[in-house]
């Protein structure tokens, strides 16, 4: 997709900020860039990392089956596997799946192995539209959201979409079916600066152009404190740049 061009930008001091935070309109006045994808070494994966993504979204947790109306099961059969029906339609077992999952550590504790976090761009995006093909949907209005139940999924999924180069919020909320609450849920919303489906319904609802605020995190709030003693840290490259935290905000 598209975007406009990102404007130039200048570095501040942080009395600079505080005294011209908002506009005279009120609007924010100042912002931090969203980091580009992060570039990663390719891993050597047990797991497809598309397989992977679609049995984190709809697959049985104590084995290798897959229940999915939308025909994803081809995916494992792409991958080498041999995809069997089971007693319901929509229902799949996936021969010599399960064996590989307990090797990386997902069997009966789905969440998502630290190696695919780190992986190459090209791997995290895979992974990231298996588990978008089956839990996640795209909105009118271009924006994407992925709903789980499981926490550790989650927030491995935040973490994916942010090594990416987008933004993301995630909410906690509760799940019901009929009125019933069911627990917790999760709700990550974010818009996509790329393709992050692969079934074609979902895919075709992306729009193919960004609000250029997509790529920036906008300073809304200064708070003075208390004067403490501070240690800064200095990375050994000319700008002196790094990503800090869970959402790699640039800094430096």
């Amino acid at each position: 997709p598209e975007t406009k061009p990102v404007p130039t930008g200048t570095v501040r001091t942080a009395a600079q900020i505080v005294a011209t935070l908002r506009t005279r309109s009120g609007r924010a006045n100042h912002a931090i860039p969203v980091t580009n994808p992060l570039e990663l070494p390719q891993k050597d994966l047990l797991v497809d990392p598309y397989v992977l993504g679609l049995w984190l979204g709809d697959g049985t947790a104590r084995d290798g089956g897959f229940t999915n109306p939308d025909g994803l099961e081809r995916a494992f059969a792409d991958a080498g596997f041999e995809v069997v029906p089971r007693n319901v339609d929509i229902t799949f077992g996936v021969r010599g799946l399960s064996m590989l999952l307990r090797k990386i550590g997902v069997l009966g504790n789905k969440h998502i192995p630290e190696e695919y976090l780190w992986a190459c761009k090209e791997q995290r995006l895979s992974l990231l539209q298996g588990m978008m093909d089956t839990d996640g949907c795209c909105n009118q209005n271009g924006s994407a959201e992925f709903i789980s139940t499981n926490r550790r999924i989650a927030e491995g999924t935040a973490q994916l979409i942010r090594s990416l180069g987008m933004k993301c919020t995630v909410r906690e909320g509760r799940a019901r079916i009929r009125g019933r609450d069911c627990g917790p849920k999760w709700t990550i919303k974010f818009t996509p600066c790329m393709p992050v489906f692969r079934l074609e319904r979902k895919l075709k609802r992306q729009k193919p152009q960004q609000r250029r605020t997509t790529r920036f995190r906008y300073l809304v709030k200064a708070e003075r404190l208390e004067a403490l003693p501070m240690r800064c840290i200095a990375i050994d490259s000319a700008d002196h740049l790094y990503l800090a935290g869970e959402s790699f905000v640039p800094t430096h």
